[in-house]
């Protein structure tokens, strides 16, 4: 119950949940949260990531004989399309998609044991 409470966490906090002005009410700031939150993940095995995030999209060395996983993901955001008037004409603009990349490295050692993590990318800190 508890992992699974954990994984709900991890994965709400990874996809930018709103709860952040609370958050920041009680003293927290993003870039705190998401770093205490992120570090409970030092010690867990490689099994407990993948239940609790699902396989990474990339596995790589670390030069020291373990591995480390890389989660992605894409954010789109989209601006509204915009209507006014110049001179009796009647303009509209098209909404505008942008997309960003972001990831979370894990890294394991050679025992399986996450040791360190990093991330980069849009709205990382």
């Amino acid at each position: 119950m508890k992992n699974t409470f954990t994984a709900i966490i991890l994965i709400l906090v990874f996809l930018f949940s709103s709860c952040d002005a609370y958050m920041e009410s009680q003293g927290y700031t993003n870039k705190q949260k998401f770093t205490d939150l992120m570090n409970t993940s030092i010690g867990w095995t490689k099994a407990e990531l993948y239940q609790k995030l699902g396989p990474a999209n990339q596995i790589t060395d670390d030069g020291q004989g373990g591995s480390i996983l890389i989660y992605t993901q894409t954010i789109v955001q989209q601006s509204t399309g915009t209507v006014y008037q110049l001179c009796g004409q009647t303009y509209y603009t098209l909404p505008q998609n942008t997309s960003y990349d972001r990831e979370v490295m894990f890294f394991i050692n050679s025992s399986g044991t996450i040791y360190s993590w990093q991330a980069k990318g849009y709205n990382f800190y």
